[in-house]
């Protein structure tokens, strides 16, 4: 990721502060992400209420 956004000219305060890889995401019926489904997740995850 580094290589490909100093490659693109992207500023160190535009890269993410993580990368997380899933193997699926929550989808709707229609093939969006559900955002707040995957916020959900990943509150679960960290162990935050």
């Amino acid at each position: 990721m580094k290589t490909f956004l100093q490659g693109r000219g992207v500023t160190k305060k535009y890269w993410p502060s993580r990368l997380e890889l899933r193997d699926s995401l929550p989808m709707t019926t229609s093939g969006k992400i559900q955002k707040f489904a995957l916020r959900e997740e990943l509150r679960r995850e960290a162990g935050l209420p």
